[in-house]
């Protein structure tokens, strides 16, 4: 299955069940892209790992994730929701923001779980009170809090809170926005 994208990720490509292959306009988006799948790694944040990395003649890279997976360009359904919730919470906690200039920056893996695929560079997000980056994410997949049914949303808001520990006022907070939407 072939994916198009905008620059600087322009084709993205499963040469296996497991192993993603993206090609690059340049090797500086190459470098980009490998520095923030490492990055992704090192954080434990659901993804695929960095396989390998070409430079010469044409840049490009490829991508390992632990399952079987599909590039999904918007996650529906209780499941993919819920560990979209998850992964929003982990880029929360770690102070991390993915830019995702490539059109499928998620995959969904053999169990319906949702990871990150190639995304083109990660930067320092600046601290936030309650980490509510719920826009944010759903932006990344396409989605918005008024599409979701309320089923999906909290999914959501289950996979966000079990994310990572929070105190109870944030707790609160964030069954309060994902309510009221």
């Amino acid at each position: 299955a072939t994916a198009r994208a905008r620059d600087p990720l322009p084709c993205a490509r499963f040469d296996s069940a497991r192993v993603l292959l993206v090609t690059f306009a340049n090797q500086r988006a190459a470098r980009r892209a490998w520095w923030a799948a490492a990055r992704l790694t090192e954080h434990r944040v659901p993804s695929a790992r960095p396989l390998a990395v070409v430079f010469a003649p044409r840049a490009w890279m490829a991508l390992e994730f632990s399952d079987a997976a599909q590039l999904c360009s918007q996650p529906r359904g209780a499941r993919a929701l819920r560990s979209l919730g998850r992964l929003c919470a982990l880029l929360g906690d770690r102070a991390l923001d993915v830019r995702a200039g490539v059109g499928l920056p998620f995959a969904v893996d053999a169990h319906g779980e949702v990871v990150l695929a190639a995304v083109d560079d990660i930067v320092r997000a600046k601290p936030r009170a309650c980490s509510l980056e719920f826009a944010r994410a759903l932006d990344l997949a396409g989605l918005s809090l008024a599409k979701l049914t309320r089923r999906e949303r909290a999914a959501f808001a289950l996979g966000f809170l079990n994310g990572v520990p929070r105190g109870v006022g944030e707790r609160a907070r964030v069954r309060a926005e994902l309510r009221h939407g």
